[in-house]
C-alpha cells in the first residue's frame, strides 16, 4: 500500500468515503486554494474494490481508520478537524507552497 503515498511526494491525498460529512468539508477547504493541476488526489474507498485494505493501511500508519485521512508532501498531515484548523492558521498556504504546489496567478 506505500505505493499510494510514494509516488504522491509533491501531491495532496486524500482518503475519504463519499457520503462522509467530514470528508466534504475537508474538499471545500482544500478547493478553495488555486493549486497546480493534479496535485490532489481523492481516493474514495467506497469505491475501490481495496478499500478495506486501504483503510487496514491508513491505520496502521496513522493510528486511525477514519476518514478523511489527509496527506501532505508525503507526510501524513491529519483529518478535516487538522486541516480546518491549518486554513484558518495560515499554515496550509505555507504547507502548499513549500512543496510548491500552489499555481502562479500571472498579471496580463
Amino acid at each position: 500500500m506505500g505505493f499510494l503515498f510514494s509516488k504522491h511526494l509533491s501531491k495532496v491525498v486524500v482518503i475519504s468515503k463519499s457520503w462522509c460529512i467530514y470528508c466534504k468539508r475537508a474538499r471545500k477547504v482544500l478547493s478553495a486554494y488555486p493549486l497546480e493541476v493534479d496535485v490532489m488526489e481523492w481516493i474514495d474507498i467506497n469505491k475501490r474494490s481495496d478499500g478495506k485494505e486501504i483503510l487496514d493501511y491508513i491505520e496502521q500508519i496513522t493510528g486511525s481508520r477514519r476518514v478523511p485521512r489527509i496527506f501532505i508532501g508525503g507526510e501524513f498531515f491529519g483529518g478535516c478537524d487538522e486541516i480546518c484548523a491549518a486554513k484558518k492558521d495560515g499554515v496550509l498556504e505555507h504547507k502548499f507552497s513549500a512543496i510548491g504546489i500552489i499555481r502562479k496567478i500571472e498579471n496580463n
